[in-house]
């Protein structure tokens, strides 16, 4: 019994001593910069001001209207029943704003986390971390503090780089 325990314990230690051994390689990304430097980030931005401004032309029209029909001395249950028909006409529009921004923004963040995959792979690299999370600590002294503190692999150019190929 006493064999079977020491040979239990010796190969414990092979175990413990084969994973440190083959560790993860840690790399990190600038999300934010990543996000920022990528050239369809921009394109979108574009499309959806676009987007925003054609809105905010419809907005201002009805807008306009409901101003005049206060200039003109409608009664308070005129002006609310005009405000509603002015959100009820609009709502559907806002919501497919919202749409296009959310499908906009997947799309980028599907990109770069294929991106970030590719070069994570190129360079061998296991675990890929943001580089802007913070860890939530106790209040005092310490506060919130970067989850990656020394080393890794910033991967942040490289990525970037095969973003905008």
């Amino acid at each position: 019994m006493r064999h079977y325990f020491s040979l239990f314990i010796l190969s414990l230690a092979i175990f413990a001593h084969t994973s440190a051994l083959s560790a993860d390689t840690i790399g990190y990304v600038h999300m934010q910069r990543v996000f920022n430097e990528y050239k369809e980030t921009k394109i979108a931005e574009e499309k959806f001001t676009k987007q925003q401004e054609k809105f905010k032309k419809e907005f201002d029209k009805r807008l306009k209207k409901l101003e005049k029909a206060k200039e003109n001395g409608e009664s308070e249950a005129e002006i609310a029943k005009l405000t509603t028909k002015l959100e009820e006409e609009l709502k559907p529009r806002k919501e497919e704003l919202m749409q296009i921004h959310q499908q906009l923004m997947t799309q980028i963040r599907r990109d770069i986390d294929t991106a970030i995959k590719g070069v994570a792979q190129t360079y061998g690299i296991d675990v890929v971390l943001n580089k802007e999370v913070l860890f939530q600590g106790p209040a005092g002294p310490i506060g919130n503090e970067p989850v990656i503190l020394h080393g890794g692999f910033d991967m942040t150019n490289f990525v970037v780089e095969k973003l905008n190929q």
